[in-house]
């Protein structure tokens, strides 16, 4: 799988820092769940003397159009996945987990009369079993 670039059509006019080290500290934010301050710091380590304000000012102005800017990036699943597809390419199960949807029920019941079919509330959560 190749990944595809993603770029940010935004104009960075007017802005003292390069748009590399803005995105940069946008995304720390975003995808790190790390406080205004800490990013300050990370930046801080690198040379980067910006102000916890003015990341705050980037996340707020920069954050709808980097979400629109990765959009059409994200990752597609490509095939879709059908339980009576996945189940019949594979070795017969011991016992099968899924929930009350009357089309899992009829292809599981379908392609294997013999197997457990695991219906329980918590079953298909592994920290609950």
């Amino acid at each position: 799988m190749t990944r595809r670039r993603c770029s940010v059509p935004v104009s960075f006019a007017g802005y003292r820092f390069p748009p590399d080290r803005i995105l940069l500290a946008v995304r720390w934010y975003l995808r790190y769940g790390l406080s205004y301050r800490d990013v300050q710091e990370l930046l801080a380590e690198r040379g980067i003397d910006v102000d916890h304000v003015t990341i705050y000012r980037w996340v707020q102005r920069f954050t709808p159009l980097v979400i629109d800017a990765a959009r059409p990036c994200r990752h597609s699943v490509g095939d879709r996945w059908f339980v009576e597809t996945m189940l019949a390419g594979h070795d017969r199960p011991r016992e099968v987990t899924t929930d009350l949807a009357a089309p899992l029920l009829r292809a599981v019941d379908d392609l294997f009369p013999e197997v457990l079919h695991d219906t329980s509330q918590f079953a298909n959560n592994r920290i609950e079993c």
